[in-house]
């Protein structure tokens, strides 16, 4: 009988049973895996070529804990990103999704490929193809449970917005008619907000979860594809949920329902009775809903990864040419919103993702990405030390009690530098011996489950970097198993073997809203916990729009930086986020209540804020290009914000300096 199941949406390994204990999502009934579909030759080793977490999907397999199929997954077969020679064939039995071809100009000549491959033959792919598992996926709210203070009915302007809101009603002069494109988690279609005399204003909505098939799935290579007609036709219905068979989670007192409702309200809802209208309520809607699992289940269903996003972002892309095309070669605006990230990763914009929204952003004019910088600020989830040569240094890493879910960690130093790395327990007990550099190991922990550990020489992608640029990691993993890991101040002792540059180190802890561990304050003061560089995973891109959140606060002046706002004081091409927008208790719509809205924080508004701003924009120009919207947004700015040590500043949007400019 199955023991333990790795859940399809979260990704989490958890007891086999109704819903994953993780992130309660519904898992398949009587789910029989096929062990000869996972079987592997897999042993201990860090491939060069292969992302840690591959090997951590191996060593799953190997204690016979299986993923069931998802949205687009079938059994046996795991998502990942492919870097590849330039029009490189893939083998058969790789199952190519998308492929992005590298723009002449850059540096480094491959193709990015998404794909879908069965886990027991990854290890047939050789050295020519770097293999990353995707990063995983998450709404950027300033916590899971934010919904407070709900809609009082009057429908009053939200002051929060400020000046930004108080534009909705003027009239100006559209030459062309935007696109707004948001990949995210669900999305209320039936919600007031997004129709216009009774019809939709969603010209399509993609499922990736979605099993069924209809007439609009060539369009697409898995999930489910909803047309504008087939979406009126299901507003007809006393049920149109079921009518369309797409089911977006309920809001509650106890659950945060469909975060992607609250983003597309703000930027682009009509509100009604002149009350609680979006940014740029004249916008069609392209939607993508992420959510992996494909069972329909309204708890929890809120994770993708960075292969399913990557191809979202190209999905919105490709239908914006398609209708441009039907249309005779209209040029359409196009601003995409993604308020949604992780915390992995070396945060230098050399993401496989990051690269490819790069590489889409500049391959078509009138366009616009915007990120969300992301809520970790405050949560002490990134830490930087230095270890000295023929030293060590502990990092202290806090485990809270009855923690259902896996933990990870990553650290990043200079390709130079050479450490070891040994796990020590609460009661500073070595678990393991110094893991050193180019090798890893697996600890038994018994019924409390066990922990990974990757010392890589080198990452993948470090060709794409200068020489002193490049950079090696260590990854830490942590899985539970019957029963839980102990709680308190575990130790990550860090040795320096060889010091060939500086021994500076960059860690950051994944997020974890339902078990959040964090770094804890060193009594020696070794390494420091800093709010500095918690850019989310995927707003370190070249091309992209990062925004931030700031609050109205009535006893001061300027306004202040939300406590949640990530940021980068020293980011690689300069202070990120480029510009902060109201993101603090802001009305969004309440999803599956036709009308009702409820405040909601986090940077996800805020980038839904500038999303709605650019729109307009381009309704007015639509010749701008990305860099030049970037540039108008921060040249036309209010008073820029402290942050930090206060020696450095970010500019605050002032949306009708920005459109005033836009024409």
């Amino acid at each position: 009988m199955l023991k333990n199941i790795q859940c399809p949406n979260c990704d989490n390994v958890s007891k086999y049973g109704e819903h994953c204990q993780c992130c309660s999502c519904a898992l398949p009934e009587n789910y029989s895996p096929n062990p000869d579909l996972w079987r592997t030759t897999y042993r201990h080793e860090c491939n060069s070529n292969f992302d840690p977490l591959v090997e951590r999907q191996l060593v799953r397999a190997s204690h016979e804990i299986y993923r069931p199929a998802s949205g687009s997954t079938q059994e046996g077969e795991i998502p990942a990103i492919l870097r590849v020679g330039k029009g490189e064939i893939l083998p058969k039995y790789c199952r190519e999704i998308l492929r992005l071809q590298s723009p002449d100009s850059y540096p480094e000549q491959f193709d990015l490929v998404t794909v879908r491959v069965p886990l027991r033959r990854i290890s047939e792919l050789d050295q020519n193809f770097i293999i990353k598992y995707p990063s995983s996926i998450r709404p950027c709210l300033e916590t899971v449970h934010v919904a407070i203070n709900s809609d009082d009915g009057k429908h009053d302007d939200d002051e929060q917005l400020g000046a930004s809101r108080s534009l909705q009603m003027e009239s100006v002069e559209y030459r062309s008619k935007p696109i707004i494109g948001i990949v995210d988690f669900g999305l209320d279609f039936s919600h007031e907000h997004f129709l216009k005399n009774n019809k939709t204003r969603i010209i399509a909505l993609w499922d990736q979860s979605g099993t069924s098939i209809n007439r609009n799935s060539r369009d697409v290579k898995y999930g489910t594809l909803y047309r504008e007609e087939e979406i009126n036709e299901a507003l007809l219905s006393d049920q149109p949920y079921q009518a369309l068979g797409y089911e977006p989670s309920v809001d509650s007192l106890y659950d945060a329902g469909a975060h992607g409702t609250y983003v597309a309200d703000v930027a682009a809802g009509n509100g009604y009775n002149n009350g609680g209208i979006g940014i740029a309520p004249e916008a069609d809607i392209i939607f993508v809903d992420i959510a992996r699992s494909s069972a329909h289940n309204v708890v929890g269903s809120r994770y993708g990864d960075s292969a399913h996003l990557l191809e979202a972002v190209n999905f919105i892309f490709e239908e914006v040419h398609r209708i441009a095309e039907r249309e005779g070669n209209r040029k359409i605006p196009l601003v995409i919103n993604l308020s949604v990230g992780s915390n992995d990763g070396p945060h230098d914009g050399f993401t496989s993702v990051e690269i490819g929204i790069d590489w889409l952003i500049e391959s078509r004019d009138s366009c616009a990405v915007v990120v969300a910088a992301g809520n970790s600020a405050d949560r002490n989830l990134y830490a930087k030390g230095t270890v000295n040569q023929d030293s060590f240094l502990d990092l202290l890493w806090y485990i809270p009690p009855y923690d259902t879910t896996s933990n990870e960690i990553e650290l990043w130093h200079s390709l130079k530098d050479k450490f070891a790395v040994q796990i020590l327990d609460p009661d500073n007990a070595p678990i393991c011996k110094p893991v050193e550099c180019g090798k890893c190991t697996e600890i038994s922990m018994g019924s409390e489950g066990r922990i990974m550990v990757f010392n890589r020489e080198t990452d993948p992608y470090n060709d794409l970097r200068q020489d002193d640029e490049q950079k090696a990691a260590i990854y830490v993993c942590y899985e539970r198993s019957d029963g839980y890991l102990k709680k308190g101040r575990w130790k990550l002792r860090l040795f320096a073997r060889s010091i060939g540059k500086d021994g500076i180190f960059d860690a950051w802890i994944e997020r974890d809203e339902r078990g959040q561990s964090m770094f804890v304050k060193p009594n020696d003061n070794s390494y420091e916990i800093l709010e500095d560089k918690t850019l989310n995973s995927i707003a370190n891109g070249k091309n992209t729009i990062v925004v931030g959140s700031y609050e109205v606060d009535k006893n001061s002046k300027p306004h202040k930086l939300s406590t949640f706002s990530s940021y980068n004081l020293k980011h690689h091409d300069g202070l990120r986020p480029h510009i902060l927008a109201p993101g603090k208790s802001i009305l969004a719509a309440r999803s599956r209540t036709s009308f009702l809205r409820y405040r909601q924080s986090g940077t996800s508004l805020s980038a839904a804020v500038v999303t709605g701003v650019i729109a307009r924009m381009f309704a007015i120009n639509p010749k701008l290009k990305y860099s030049e919207i970037k540039d108008i947004l921060k040249r036309e700015a209010d008073t820029p914000i402290p942050i930090g040590d206060g020696k450095h500043k970010i500019v605050c949007l002032n949306a009708g300096n920005a459109l005033k400019k836009a024409g």
